[in-house]
């Protein structure tokens, strides 16, 4: 009777779509033992690698418990999976510049700039939904975990205008 581990990995891209990176995909050895005997899954040694591309990849699942059948190979796969996350970024007319839309490996940094045309000013920095104006912290991800979305708002600047008033005692002659 015999068996062998597998080892499945896949990448999972911001919007949760599962893609399998064959190269990176191990079909282990084969494992002899005897007819009968039980292989807890739990038992089977991992190989958390990322062997075409170096990618950190975490354990996510393992098929069963088998019982080793003389009548043919019984398999355990371990499944492994990294993540992908997205910073959407979105600007309006007062918005010279703005870091684009990026995806990120989890556990990356990210990190959101931007600059305001002249004749505009900063009305407000949304992150996800929230008001961050003034936290610049919250334009940087650390060790990223989900997808997030920067929006800046900006508006056309008033014209500031100072009158000033100057008042003279004129006499009849039109002297000051």
């Amino acid at each position: 009777a015999q068996y062998r581990v597998n080892h499945e990995y896949y990448v999972v891209d911001p919007d949760g779509n599962e893609s399998k990176v064959e190269a990176d995909c191990i079909t282990g050895e084969v494992v002899r033992g005897n007819h009968g005997d039980s292989v807890k899954a739990a038992d089977a040694a991992a190989v958390n690698v990322g062997a075409s591309t170096g990618d950190e990849y975490k354990e996510t699942g393992r098929t069963g418990d088998i019982v080793l059948d003389k009548a043919g190979m019984k398999e355990i796969t371990i499944t492994y999976k990294r993540y992908e996350y997205r910073v959407t970024t979105e600007g309006d007319e007062g918005v010279e510049s703005l870091t684009e839309d990026k995806v990120y490996k989890a556990g990356e940094d990210a990190s959101v700039a931007y600059a305001i045309k002249d004749g505009y000013e900063l009305v407000s920095v949304v992150v996800d939904g929230e008001d961050e104006t003034g936290n610049t912290a919250a334009l940087s991800f650390g060790s990223i975990s989900e997808n997030h979305h920067v929006k800046i708002v900006t508006r056309k600047s008033e014209a500031q205008y100072r009158v000033n008033h100057e008042y003279y005692v004129v006499d009849p002659d039109g002297n000051e």
